[in-house]
Protein backbone atom coordinates (compact mmCIF):
# COMPACT_ATOMS: atom_id res chain seq x y z
CA UNK A 1 0.00 0.00 0.00
CA UNK A 2 2.96 2.37 0.75
CA UNK A 3 4.51 1.61 -2.50
CA UNK A 4 1.40 1.95 -4.21
CA UNK A 5 0.81 5.79 -2.59
CA UNK A 6 4.52 6.70 -3.41
CA UNK A 7 4.26 5.83 -7.22
CA UNK A 8 0.75 7.72 -7.24
CA UNK A 9 2.72 10.36 -5.55
CA UNK A 10 5.25 10.45 -7.90
CA UNK A 11 2.84 10.17 -10.81
CA UNK A 12 0.71 12.96 -9.92
CA UNK A 13 4.37 15.25 -9.58
CA UNK A 14 5.64 14.37 -12.68
CA UNK A 15 2.42 14.82 -14.25
CA UNK A 16 1.98 18.61 -12.65
CA UNK A 17 6.00 19.13 -13.46
CA UNK A 18 4.85 18.10 -16.93
CA UNK A 19 1.70 20.55 -17.50
CA UNK A 20 3.84 23.29 -16.02
CA UNK A 21 6.52 22.91 -18.42
CA UNK A 22 3.54 22.51 -21.34
CA UNK A 23 1.81 25.54 -20.38
CA UNK A 24 5.18 27.90 -20.17
CA UNK A 25 5.45 26.67 -23.37
CA UNK A 26 2.32 27.13 -24.60
CA UNK A 27 2.69 30.90 -22.94
CA UNK A 28 5.72 31.27 -24.74
CA UNK A 29 4.66 30.18 -28.31
CA UNK A 30 1.23 32.07 -27.82
CA UNK A 31 3.06 35.38 -27.03
CA UNK A 32 5.76 34.74 -29.76
CA UNK A 33 2.88 34.67 -32.00
CA UNK A 34 0.24 37.45 -31.23
CA UNK A 35 3.58 40.21 -31.09
CA UNK A 36 4.92 38.39 -34.57
CA UNK A 37 1.00 39.22 -35.81
CA UNK A 38 0.37 42.44 -34.30
CA UNK A 39 -1.86 41.39 -32.06
CA UNK A 40 -1.81 43.75 -28.48
CA UNK A 41 -3.11 42.19 -25.31
CA UNK A 42 -2.90 42.34 -21.59
CA UNK A 43 -2.75 39.17 -20.36
CA UNK A 44 -2.72 34.87 -21.24
CA UNK A 45 -4.89 32.53 -18.85
CA UNK A 46 -3.87 28.71 -19.15
CA UNK A 47 -6.33 26.21 -17.31
CA UNK A 48 -6.04 22.42 -17.40
CA UNK A 49 -9.41 22.05 -15.51
CA UNK A 50 -12.09 21.08 -16.38
CA UNK A 51 -10.90 21.86 -20.15
CA UNK A 52 -7.72 22.57 -21.34
CA UNK A 53 -8.46 26.10 -22.32
CA UNK A 54 -6.32 29.75 -23.15
CA UNK A 55 -8.11 32.85 -22.51
CA UNK A 56 -6.74 35.70 -23.87
CA UNK A 57 -7.43 39.42 -22.07
CA UNK A 58 -8.08 42.16 -24.06
CA UNK A 59 -6.60 41.26 -27.34
CA UNK A 60 -6.80 44.17 -29.95
CA UNK A 61 -6.56 43.61 -34.06
CA UNK A 62 -5.10 46.05 -36.33
CA UNK A 63 -6.14 46.39 -39.61
CA UNK A 64 -5.04 49.16 -41.78
CA UNK A 65 -6.29 52.07 -39.91
CA UNK A 66 -8.51 50.56 -38.21
CA UNK A 67 -9.34 48.66 -34.82
CA UNK A 68 -10.89 45.62 -32.96
CA UNK A 69 -10.90 45.35 -29.38
CA UNK A 70 -12.28 42.88 -27.80
CA UNK A 71 -12.79 41.98 -24.23
CA UNK A 72 -11.20 38.16 -24.11
CA UNK A 73 -10.72 35.40 -26.63
CA UNK A 74 -10.93 32.06 -25.50
CA UNK A 75 -9.23 28.98 -27.03
CA UNK A 76 -10.53 25.48 -26.41
CA UNK A 77 -7.82 23.16 -26.55
CA UNK A 78 -7.42 19.72 -28.07
CA UNK A 79 -5.60 16.92 -25.60
CA UNK A 80 -2.95 16.37 -27.75
CA UNK A 81 -2.01 20.09 -27.99
CA UNK A 82 -1.17 19.54 -24.23
CA UNK A 83 1.21 16.76 -24.49
CA UNK A 84 3.04 18.07 -27.43
CA UNK A 85 2.69 22.03 -27.30
CA UNK A 86 1.51 21.98 -30.39
CA UNK A 87 -1.27 23.92 -30.18
CA UNK A 88 -4.67 22.96 -31.61
CA UNK A 89 -8.24 24.22 -31.24
CA UNK A 90 -11.49 22.30 -31.12
CA UNK A 91 -13.49 25.64 -30.34
CA UNK A 92 -12.39 29.13 -30.81
CA UNK A 93 -14.16 32.74 -29.71
CA UNK A 94 -13.61 36.37 -29.48
CA UNK A 95 -16.08 38.23 -26.88
CA UNK A 96 -18.13 41.61 -26.94
CA UNK A 97 -15.56 42.93 -29.79
CA UNK A 98 -16.01 46.86 -30.42
CA UNK A 99 -15.00 48.78 -33.60
CA UNK A 100 -16.12 52.40 -33.65
CA UNK A 101 -14.93 52.97 -36.60
CA UNK A 102 -17.71 51.11 -38.42
CA UNK A 103 -20.06 52.03 -35.46
CA UNK A 104 -19.84 47.85 -34.21
CA UNK A 105 -20.33 47.00 -30.67
CA UNK A 106 -21.19 43.51 -28.96
CA UNK A 107 -19.27 41.74 -31.48
CA UNK A 108 -18.88 37.91 -31.11
CA UNK A 109 -17.04 35.59 -33.25
CA UNK A 110 -17.25 31.75 -32.75
CA UNK A 111 -15.33 29.03 -34.81
CA UNK A 112 -16.61 24.98 -33.56
CA UNK A 113 -15.87 21.96 -34.66
CA UNK A 114 -12.75 22.98 -36.10
CA UNK A 115 -9.00 21.29 -35.86
CA UNK A 116 -7.12 24.73 -36.69
CA UNK A 117 -3.53 24.88 -35.51
CA UNK A 118 -2.05 27.92 -34.07
CA UNK A 119 0.18 28.81 -37.21
CA UNK A 120 -3.19 27.99 -39.43
CA UNK A 121 -5.34 30.74 -37.54
CA UNK A 122 -2.43 33.30 -37.60
CA UNK A 123 -1.86 33.08 -41.38
CA UNK A 124 -5.76 32.87 -41.81
CA UNK A 125 -6.51 36.39 -40.08
CA UNK A 126 -3.19 37.73 -41.62
CA UNK A 127 -4.88 36.49 -45.07
CA UNK A 128 -8.57 38.00 -44.20
CA UNK A 129 -6.45 41.19 -43.07
CA UNK A 130 -4.48 41.29 -46.44
CA UNK A 131 -8.10 40.40 -48.99
CA UNK A 132 -5.99 37.10 -49.94
CA UNK A 133 -8.60 34.43 -48.52
CA UNK A 134 -8.18 33.00 -51.56
CA UNK A 135 -4.03 32.43 -50.67
CA UNK A 136 -4.01 28.84 -52.78
CA UNK A 137 -1.25 28.33 -50.38
CA UNK A 138 -3.55 28.18 -47.67
CA UNK A 139 -4.06 24.79 -45.70
CA UNK A 140 -7.79 23.08 -46.39
CA UNK A 141 -9.79 24.32 -43.24
CA UNK A 142 -13.57 23.59 -41.94
CA UNK A 143 -15.30 25.31 -39.24
CA UNK A 144 -18.69 26.22 -37.93
CA UNK A 145 -18.79 29.90 -37.80
CA UNK A 146 -20.98 31.85 -35.91
CA UNK A 147 -20.88 36.26 -36.05
CA UNK A 148 -23.25 38.27 -34.08
CA UNK A 149 -23.22 42.01 -33.10
CA UNK A 150 -24.77 45.55 -32.90
CA UNK A 151 -24.26 48.89 -35.12
CA UNK A 152 -25.06 52.06 -34.34
CA UNK A 153 -28.86 52.01 -35.50
CA UNK A 154 -28.82 49.14 -32.58
CA UNK A 155 -29.69 46.44 -35.61
CA UNK A 156 -28.64 43.09 -34.72
CA UNK A 157 -26.85 41.44 -37.53
CA UNK A 158 -25.97 37.43 -37.03
CA UNK A 159 -24.62 34.98 -39.49
CA UNK A 160 -23.98 31.65 -38.78
CA UNK A 161 -22.53 28.98 -41.59
CA UNK A 162 -20.58 25.49 -42.10
CA UNK A 163 -17.53 27.01 -43.88
CA UNK A 164 -15.04 25.12 -46.21
CA UNK A 165 -12.10 27.20 -46.76
CA UNK A 166 -10.02 25.60 -49.99
CA UNK A 167 -9.56 27.11 -53.38
CA UNK A 168 -13.09 28.23 -53.31
CA UNK A 169 -15.24 29.54 -50.21
CA UNK A 170 -18.16 26.86 -49.68
CA UNK A 171 -21.12 27.98 -47.52
CA UNK A 172 -23.36 25.02 -45.99
CA UNK A 173 -26.87 25.76 -44.33
CA UNK A 174 -25.43 29.76 -44.03
CA UNK A 175 -28.37 32.08 -42.41
CA UNK A 176 -27.70 36.21 -42.02
CA UNK A 177 -30.50 37.60 -39.94
CA UNK A 178 -30.89 41.33 -39.30
CA UNK A 179 -33.14 42.53 -36.01
CA UNK A 180 -34.02 45.55 -34.57
CA UNK A 181 -36.70 47.19 -31.83
CA UNK A 182 -37.43 49.27 -34.82
CA UNK A 183 -38.56 46.40 -37.28
CA UNK A 184 -41.20 44.48 -37.09
CA UNK A 185 -40.23 41.84 -38.43
CA UNK A 186 -36.75 40.03 -38.87
CA UNK A 187 -35.07 40.01 -41.91
CA UNK A 188 -33.71 36.60 -42.60
CA UNK A 189 -31.15 35.42 -45.90
CA UNK A 190 -30.81 31.88 -46.50
CA UNK A 191 -28.63 29.91 -48.35
CA UNK A 192 -28.49 25.98 -48.32
CA UNK A 193 -25.39 25.60 -50.43
CA UNK A 194 -23.20 28.23 -51.85
CA UNK A 195 -19.48 28.54 -53.46
CA UNK A 196 -17.39 31.62 -54.17
CA UNK A 197 -15.07 31.73 -56.63
CA UNK A 198 -12.80 34.42 -57.44
CA UNK A 199 -12.18 35.69 -60.60
CA UNK A 200 -9.30 38.06 -60.55
CA UNK A 201 -8.06 40.70 -57.68
CA UNK A 202 -11.48 42.88 -58.06
CA UNK A 203 -14.40 39.82 -59.20
CA UNK A 204 -16.06 37.03 -57.53
CA UNK A 205 -19.00 34.89 -58.21
CA UNK A 206 -21.12 32.67 -55.64
CA UNK A 207 -23.31 30.19 -57.15
CA UNK A 208 -26.20 29.09 -54.35
CA UNK A 209 -28.87 26.24 -54.54
CA UNK A 210 -31.65 27.71 -53.15
CA UNK A 211 -31.61 30.85 -51.73
CA UNK A 212 -34.32 31.89 -49.71
CA UNK A 213 -34.79 35.88 -48.77
CA UNK A 214 -37.68 35.85 -46.54
CA UNK A 215 -40.23 34.12 -48.07
CA UNK A 216 -38.71 34.59 -51.21
CA UNK A 217 -37.32 31.55 -52.75
CA UNK A 218 -34.69 32.01 -55.66
CA UNK A 219 -33.48 28.96 -57.63
CA UNK A 220 -29.85 28.41 -58.57
CA UNK A 221 -29.01 31.69 -58.39
CA UNK A 222 -25.52 33.22 -59.58
CA UNK A 223 -24.33 36.65 -57.62
CA UNK A 224 -21.32 38.42 -59.21
CA UNK A 225 -19.72 40.95 -56.86
CA UNK A 226 -16.93 43.41 -57.94
CA UNK A 227 -14.61 45.37 -55.34
CA UNK A 228 -13.43 48.84 -55.99
CA UNK A 229 -10.33 49.26 -57.78
CA UNK A 230 -7.49 51.98 -56.84
CA UNK A 231 -9.14 54.64 -54.94
CA UNK A 232 -12.63 54.18 -56.12
CA UNK A 233 -15.09 53.77 -53.84
CA UNK A 234 -18.09 52.07 -55.89
CA UNK A 235 -18.85 48.42 -55.32
CA UNK A 236 -20.88 46.20 -58.17
CA UNK A 237 -23.46 43.52 -57.36
CA UNK A 238 -25.72 41.36 -59.74
CA UNK A 239 -28.10 38.80 -58.64
CA UNK A 240 -30.04 36.80 -61.28
CA UNK A 241 -31.45 33.65 -61.69
CA UNK A 242 -33.87 32.17 -64.39
CA UNK A 243 -36.99 34.62 -63.33
CA UNK A 244 -35.61 37.53 -61.75
CA UNK A 245 -32.00 40.04 -62.22
CA UNK A 246 -31.29 42.68 -59.92
CA UNK A 247 -28.21 44.58 -60.53
CA UNK A 248 -26.92 47.40 -57.63
CA UNK A 249 -24.35 49.95 -57.53
CA UNK A 250 -23.06 50.57 -54.10
CA UNK A 251 -21.28 53.93 -53.88
CA UNK A 252 -19.96 55.22 -50.83
CA UNK A 253 -19.13 59.09 -50.29
CA UNK A 254 -16.59 58.57 -47.49
CA UNK A 255 -14.52 56.58 -44.95
CA UNK A 256 -15.80 59.42 -42.39
CA UNK A 257 -19.87 59.90 -42.80
CA UNK A 258 -20.47 56.00 -43.24
CA UNK A 259 -23.43 57.30 -45.91
CA UNK A 260 -24.11 55.29 -48.99
CA UNK A 261 -25.70 55.41 -51.81
CA UNK A 262 -27.42 52.61 -54.05
CA UNK A 263 -28.32 52.81 -57.63
CA UNK A 264 -31.06 49.84 -57.95
CA UNK A 265 -32.29 48.22 -61.08
CA UNK A 266 -34.37 45.04 -61.10
CA UNK A 267 -36.61 42.83 -63.22
CA UNK A 268 -38.43 40.51 -60.84
CA UNK A 269 -41.94 39.28 -60.78
CA UNK A 270 -44.01 41.17 -58.59
CA UNK A 271 -44.56 38.18 -55.95
CA UNK A 272 -40.81 36.93 -55.35
CA UNK A 273 -40.13 40.91 -54.54
CA UNK A 274 -43.23 41.29 -52.38
CA UNK A 275 -42.39 37.95 -50.53
CA UNK A 276 -38.59 38.95 -49.98
CA UNK A 277 -39.62 42.61 -48.53
CA UNK A 278 -42.31 41.00 -46.59
CA UNK A 279 -45.19 43.08 -47.94
CA UNK A 280 -48.95 41.86 -48.13
CA UNK A 281 -48.91 39.98 -51.57
CA UNK A 282 -51.10 42.79 -53.35
CA UNK A 283 -50.31 42.26 -57.00
CA UNK A 284 -48.53 39.84 -59.05
CA UNK A 285 -46.82 40.78 -62.59
CA UNK A 286 -43.52 41.13 -64.43
CA UNK A 287 -41.91 44.24 -62.67
CA UNK A 288 -39.00 46.59 -63.52
CA UNK A 289 -38.08 49.06 -61.13
CA UNK A 290 -35.21 51.94 -60.57
CA UNK A 291 -34.26 53.26 -57.18
CA UNK A 292 -31.62 55.44 -56.04
CA UNK A 293 -31.05 55.01 -51.86
CA UNK A 294 -28.92 56.93 -49.25
CA UNK A 295 -28.46 54.38 -46.33
CA UNK A 296 -26.80 55.27 -43.19
CA UNK A 297 -25.97 52.90 -40.07
CA UNK A 298 -27.83 50.37 -42.21
CA UNK A 299 -31.06 52.62 -42.13
CA UNK A 300 -32.85 54.12 -45.17
CA UNK A 301 -32.45 57.69 -45.07
CA UNK A 302 -34.84 58.48 -48.33
CA UNK A 303 -35.13 57.13 -51.90
CA UNK A 304 -37.03 57.56 -55.18
CA UNK A 305 -37.84 55.30 -57.75
CA UNK A 306 -39.70 54.64 -60.66
CA UNK A 307 -41.75 51.81 -61.27
CA UNK A 308 -43.42 49.67 -63.73
CA UNK A 309 -45.34 46.27 -63.80
CA UNK A 310 -47.47 45.12 -66.94
CA UNK A 311 -49.85 41.98 -67.18
CA UNK A 312 -50.34 41.24 -63.79
CA UNK A 313 -52.91 41.35 -61.71
CA UNK A 314 -54.32 43.35 -58.23
CA UNK A 315 -55.64 41.23 -55.41
CA UNK A 316 -58.14 41.29 -52.81
CA UNK A 317 -59.99 44.90 -54.86
CA UNK A 318 -62.06 44.72 -57.87
CA UNK A 319 -61.76 48.26 -59.22
CA UNK A 320 -64.12 47.34 -62.10
CA UNK A 321 -67.02 46.57 -60.08
CA UNK A 322 -66.73 49.87 -57.76
CA UNK A 323 -66.68 51.83 -61.04
CA UNK A 324 -69.43 50.25 -62.80
CA UNK A 325 -72.06 51.52 -60.20
CA UNK A 326 -71.55 54.78 -61.59
CA UNK A 327 -70.42 54.80 -64.98
CA UNK A 328 -72.00 52.47 -68.19
CA UNK A 329 -69.26 49.69 -68.77
CA UNK A 330 -69.46 47.44 -71.49
CA UNK A 331 -68.39 44.65 -68.71
CA UNK A 332 -67.62 40.90 -69.23
CA UNK A 333 -69.86 39.02 -66.72
CA UNK A 334 -66.79 36.76 -65.23
CA UNK A 335 -64.72 40.04 -64.32
CA UNK A 336 -67.60 41.28 -62.17
CA UNK A 337 -68.25 37.85 -60.95
CA UNK A 338 -68.78 38.30 -56.38
CA UNK A 339 -66.26 35.60 -56.39
CA UNK A 340 -63.58 37.70 -58.58
CA UNK A 341 -62.05 40.31 -55.97
CA UNK A 342 -59.08 41.10 -57.99
CA UNK A 343 -58.26 43.79 -60.77
CA UNK A 344 -56.00 42.57 -63.74
CA UNK A 345 -54.32 45.44 -65.25
CA UNK A 346 -52.24 45.63 -68.63
CA UNK A 347 -49.38 48.35 -66.83
CA UNK A 348 -49.00 49.98 -63.67
CA UNK A 349 -46.56 52.86 -63.09
CA UNK A 350 -45.55 54.29 -59.83
CA UNK A 351 -42.94 57.40 -59.49
CA UNK A 352 -42.31 58.26 -55.62
CA UNK A 353 -40.04 58.11 -52.90
CA UNK A 354 -39.54 56.64 -49.31
CA UNK A 355 -38.93 58.86 -46.48
CA UNK A 356 -39.67 58.25 -42.69
CA UNK A 357 -40.69 54.41 -43.01
CA UNK A 358 -43.41 55.74 -45.86
CA UNK A 359 -43.71 55.06 -49.62
CA UNK A 360 -45.27 58.36 -51.08
CA UNK A 361 -46.55 57.68 -54.62
CA UNK A 362 -46.64 61.40 -56.54
CA UNK A 363 -47.77 59.60 -59.56
CA UNK A 364 -49.39 56.32 -60.12
CA UNK A 365 -51.33 55.28 -63.34
CA UNK A 366 -53.31 52.05 -64.45
CA UNK A 367 -54.47 50.97 -67.53
CA UNK A 368 -57.04 48.37 -67.68
CA UNK A 369 -59.38 47.09 -70.78
CA UNK A 370 -61.97 49.30 -69.96
CA UNK A 371 -60.61 51.78 -67.10
CA UNK A 372 -57.50 54.23 -66.50
CA UNK A 373 -56.45 55.50 -63.22
CA UNK A 374 -54.41 58.37 -62.36
CA UNK A 375 -53.63 59.86 -58.50
CA UNK A 376 -51.62 60.06 -55.93
CA UNK A 377 -51.24 58.47 -52.90
CA UNK A 378 -48.87 56.65 -49.62
CA UNK A 379 -48.34 53.75 -48.14
CA UNK A 380 -46.75 52.97 -44.44
CA UNK A 381 -44.46 50.23 -44.09
CA UNK A 382 -45.06 49.26 -40.67
CA UNK A 383 -48.53 48.49 -40.44
CA UNK A 384 -49.08 48.23 -44.27
CA UNK A 385 -51.52 51.11 -43.84
CA UNK A 386 -52.39 52.85 -47.78
CA UNK A 387 -54.28 56.02 -48.36
CA UNK A 388 -54.55 56.71 -52.07
CA UNK A 389 -56.83 59.05 -54.06
CA UNK A 390 -57.24 57.86 -58.07
CA UNK A 391 -59.11 59.60 -60.66
CA UNK A 392 -60.62 56.68 -63.21
CA UNK A 393 -61.37 57.57 -66.90
CA UNK A 394 -63.09 55.14 -69.21
CA UNK A 395 -61.09 53.95 -71.40
CA UNK A 396 -60.97 56.79 -74.95
CA UNK A 397 -60.19 53.12 -77.01
CA UNK A 398 -63.36 51.69 -76.22
CA UNK A 399 -65.43 54.63 -74.55
CA UNK A 400 -64.63 57.72 -76.52
CA UNK A 401 -68.41 59.70 -76.63
CA UNK A 402 -66.99 59.55 -72.28
CA UNK A 403 -63.55 60.99 -72.64
CA UNK A 404 -64.38 63.60 -70.57
CA UNK A 405 -66.17 61.92 -67.52
CA UNK A 406 -63.61 62.04 -64.22
CA UNK A 407 -64.51 59.96 -60.84
CA UNK A 408 -62.70 60.25 -58.05
CA UNK A 409 -62.35 57.40 -55.50
CA UNK A 410 -60.44 57.63 -52.22
CA UNK A 411 -58.86 54.23 -50.98
CA UNK A 412 -58.02 53.50 -47.14
CA UNK A 413 -57.14 51.56 -44.81
CA UNK A 414 -55.22 48.12 -44.98
CA UNK A 415 -53.22 47.72 -48.59
CA UNK A 416 -54.30 44.09 -49.07
CA UNK A 417 -57.97 44.72 -48.19
CA UNK A 418 -58.74 48.56 -48.54
CA UNK A 419 -61.69 50.46 -48.31
CA UNK A 420 -62.96 53.17 -50.18
CA UNK A 421 -65.33 56.52 -50.61
CA UNK A 422 -66.32 58.27 -53.67
CA UNK A 423 -65.35 61.73 -53.40
CA UNK A 424 -68.33 63.02 -54.70
CA UNK A 425 -68.11 66.98 -55.71
CA UNK A 426 -69.92 69.47 -57.98
CA UNK A 427 -67.86 68.63 -61.24
CA UNK A 428 -68.68 65.06 -60.76
CA UNK A 429 -72.49 65.60 -60.04
CA UNK A 430 -72.65 67.70 -63.24
CA UNK A 431 -70.83 65.32 -65.34
CA UNK A 432 -72.84 62.49 -63.89
CA UNK A 433 -75.89 64.45 -64.75
CA UNK A 434 -74.97 65.15 -68.05
CA UNK A 435 -74.01 61.30 -68.60
CA UNK A 436 -77.77 60.23 -67.56
CA UNK A 437 -79.18 63.20 -69.80
CA UNK A 438 -77.72 62.40 -72.75
CA UNK A 439 -78.33 58.20 -72.37
CA UNK A 440 -81.95 58.96 -72.06
CA UNK A 441 -82.27 61.03 -74.92
CA UNK A 442 -81.12 57.94 -76.91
Amino acid sequence: MRKFAIIFFILVVAFFSFSYLQIDKIRTQLTKSLVENEIAFSKIEINLFPLPTVIIQQPQFIYEKDRIFFHYARFDLSIPSLLFAELAFKYISFSNGINSFYNINGLNINLSETDLKLDELMVLIDKFKKNQIFDRTLKQNYFNLDISFRNNSKKMIHFSSHINLDKTINFNQASLSISSDNLSKKNIIKINQGIIYRQDDLNYKLLVGDLWVNEGHFVDTTVFFRLPQNNEQNYYLTINDKNNYVKINVFQENEINQLLTLNVFLSMESSDLLKSLQLPMISSGKLKAKANINIKDGTILDSNYLLAAEKGTIYGLNLLSIIRQYVPINYDEDSLNNKNINTYFTNLYLNGHYRDKQFLFSEISLTMDDLIATGQGRATLLNSECDINLEFALNRNKYSEYTSLRLPVHFFGQCDNPQYKLQVNQQLLRQLKSLLLKKFRH
